[in-house]
């Protein structure tokens, strides 16, 4: 299990914590109450694990060398969406939430009265610099 906590302790802060249960023993990765629980049932599961390689930890799930129970969709995609390579990012989440809100007002308003809702030009304007702020932090971002 050693070989676990030094490969979940280089990737810092997680978006949420899971119990990893092996031969081993019981093992907690972050704080917090645990979203979901990873079963390793032999060395391959555990290896595919230890390589924080999604599509290694994909094909050992399919094997049936891992069994993942509770909610590991959330960490995974919000993890994608919230962060980049040095962490969580303030830009990310302000387009995330800006683009929820306008979700949210666009169905409300299509589902209620069934017309295309009308946004103003402000909430447009700042929808604008929102995109453009979070552009302008993408660029760094490619490497």
């Amino acid at each position: 299990m050693a070989g676990l906590e030094h490969a979940f302790s280089r990737l810092g802060n997680l978006p949420c914590s899971f119990t990893i249960h092996s031969d081993a023993g019981v093992t907690r990765v972050g704080t917090g109450e645990p979203a979901f629980t990873v079963h390793l049932h032999n060395g391959h599961g555990t290896r595919a694990l230890q390589s924080l390689d999604e599509l290694t930890i994909a094909e050992a799930y399919v094997r049936g060398d891992i069994e993942i129970e509770g909610d590991v969709i959330r960490a995974m995609w919000l993890r994608d969406i919230l962060s980049d390579g040095s962490g969580y990012s303030f830009h990310r989440f302000q387009i995330f939430a800006w683009t929820i809100v306008l979700g949210i007002i666009f169905v409300s308003s299509v589902y209620n009265n069934l017309v295309m809702p009308e946004f103003s030009p402000t909430l447009l304007g700042l929808m604008g610099l929102s995109a453009g702020t979070y552009i302008g932090f993408k660029f760094p971002e490619q490497k």
